[in-house]
């Protein structure tokens, strides 16, 4: 079966979902300035592509750990309704597409499983690889499961799931905005580059990859 893998962060959605959703928890008074600046700096360190994203996300999954169930569930779900807005619709027609062409569809994000997962359910994405977080009763404990879909994870994963549901990439297309999804892109037969960052821009524009803006 053909399969179309689409990133999730500035591919989909206009911004990445983790840092929206630590402006968000800052606007509703549960976290403090010093959290989303420690949370840009992760972010600098990421545009840098020197991101530890172990430390990243068990800081972010502890924090939110310390709000409990019963606050995070009402937030994150006034926070999908905000985050429909940006979807990018020039995007999901593409995924429409393949689905109406009877592709497999599969997201493949390092946001972590807490907001990925309803955006997959959102966007009617039954497959997903996303960071997965330890929970309990709703609310993550602060734990970060397993690899992390992040540069050649991704790949490492994907191979895992290809291997699992009896897959090929003999005729699969890879969505994404990032360089850091280089080995991802590489790896599939027709990669196309999604509102590209400067970096992946130029490789697509080299090696005759489709673009879309």
């Amino acid at each position: 079966m053909s399969l179309a893998i689409f990133d999730l962060d500035y591919t989909l959605v206009e911004g990445d979902c983790e840092s929206l959703w630590c402006q968000f928890l800052l606007e509703q008074g549960l976290v403090d300035a010093a959290f989303v600046n420690r949370i840009a700096e992760f972010y600098v360190e990421y545009e840098n592509g020197r991101l530890d994203f172990y430390a990243y996300e068990s800081f972010l999954m502890h924090t939110m750990a310390s709000l409990g169930a019963s606050k995070l569930t009402p937030m994150r779900a006034a926070f999908l309704q905000r985050l429909r807005f940006r979807l990018r619709p020039y995007v999901v027609r593409w995924l429409d597409w393949h689905r109406g062409q009877g592709h497999q569809v599969l997201m493949i994000t390092a946001t972590n499983s807490f907001l990925a997962r309803p955006m997959a359910d959102l966007l009617r994405i039954k497959q997903l690889i996303c960071t997965e977080v330890e929970m309990q009763e709703g609310c993550p404990t602060g734990l970060v499961l397993g690899t992390i879909p992040y540069r050649e994870g991704k790949v490492a994963l994907l191979d895992a799931w290809l291997s699992h549901w009896d897959q090929t990439l003999k005729d699969s297309w890879g969505y994404s905005d990032s360089y850091n999804d280089l080995p991802l892109l590489q790896h599939v037969r027709y990669p196309v580059a999604v509102t590209p960052d400067s970096n992946l821009y130029c490789h697509a524009l080299e090696h005759g990859w489709d673009i879309l803006t």
